[in-house]
Order: structure tokens, then sequence, then C-alpha cells
């Protein structure tokens, strides 16, 4: 099914949207709602034994053995000072490092972010790093490009992503749809609802 340009965009604004609001475990529950209705029951969802942790798995594809983890800065990441970007670098190794220890036969590991641009180039390098250390491991980023292909894969397969995904693109009210407001200052902004049934 092909969405006419101004629909794809309206899907493309609420994604980059929710993709600002998904912070932390924010990020994880979308990504699982998501990759449950792509990968149905090959795709496992991950929570957490607060005292013992999730084993540094967000989600987990079973064919091959595919650890997902999430990284959801507050506002995508926009503006992170110096230290935030030495914290995400330092995570995205030791999550991986983890993951390898507690899932043996790993054979993928997907970063998954929700920065609306591109991943810094500093994250970008420590992942270049661990693919070239680690060549037994598929490791991926997985950002808002790949969420968008699983959501219009999924639409295509389904035929219709607003029924078969669920996806309510609401207002705060009772009107379906995407709105868009316009502040005193000019800009525009959505009050957006995003949610999968």
């Amino acid at each position: 099914m092909s969405f006419s340009p101004s629909r794809r965009n309206a899907i493309k604004a609420a994604l980059e949207l929710k993709l600002r609001r998904a912070k932390g475990v924010k990020l994880q529950e979308f990504l699982s709602e998501l990759m449950t209705r792509v990968y149905s029951d090959a795709f496992q969802g991950v929570g957490t034994d607060y005292s013992r942790g999730d084993l540094k798995c967000d989600g987990l594809l079973m064919d091959p053995l595919t650890v997902f983890a999430c990284y959801g800065p507050v506002n995508a990441g926009a503006n992170a000072t110096k230290a935030a970007m030495s914290t995400a670098v330092a995570k995205v190794n030791s999550v991986f490092l983890g993951a390898l220890k507690h899932w043996p036969g790993l054979k993928g590991w997907k970063f998954v972010h929700n920065y609306v641009e591109q991943p810094p180039a500093q994250i970008v390098a420590k992942i270049l790093e661990l693919r070239a250390a680690h060549p037994g491991v598929k490791i991926d980023i997985f950002g808002r490009e790949q969420f968008e292909a699983a959501l219009f894969g999924l639409a295509v397969r389904r035929r219709n992503i607003w029924r078969r995904f669920g996806v309510a693109l609401t207002e705060s009210g009772p009107r379906q749809g995407l709105a868009f407001r316009r502040r005193a200052c000019g800009a525009a902004s959505g009050d957006v609802r995003w949610s999968v049934s």
C-alpha cells in the first residue's frame, strides 16, 4: 500500500515526536510494541528484575539470536553535554559486552536510539570499534530510519497502517488524526499521542 505524500509526512512527523518523547523505558516499550507486530512470536520484549537487571537486553529476536539495547536520552539527545556523550559511549561498550556475557550464541546486537537526526559520531565510532573486535556478531544501529522502515514495511504487509497496526495518532481529545497548533512564537507543535494496540 502506498501512502499519499501528506499521509507519509504526517506519519514521519508523528514518529519523530514519539522518538523525542520516548526517553528511557518509554523507548523500550515502543520498540517492543512495534517489533512484536513486525516479528510476532519471534520477538520477545524483555523487562527488568530491578535488583538483578535486564541482562543487558531490552528486546530479543529469537532467530538469529539478536539482542536489542535501547538508549533513549531526554529530548532525543538534543544539546547533550560532553559528560553525557561520554556516558553514552561507555554505555554502548558496557551493554554490548554484557550482552555477549549473558546471551551465549549471540548472533546480532542492535543499538536502538531515539536520536531524531543521526547518532553522534562518538557513538558510531564506538560501534565501528566493536564491529571490528567482534566480527562474529552482526552489530547494527537502529534509529529513526529503521523505525520508519519497520513501520512502513508493516503497513505494506498488513495493508493498512491505521487499522491493522493500531497506530492512533490522536490529539488529547476524541478526534482522530494529527493536529498541529501554532504557538505564540510561530513554531508548529503537535500534541500527539501514539499507541499500539
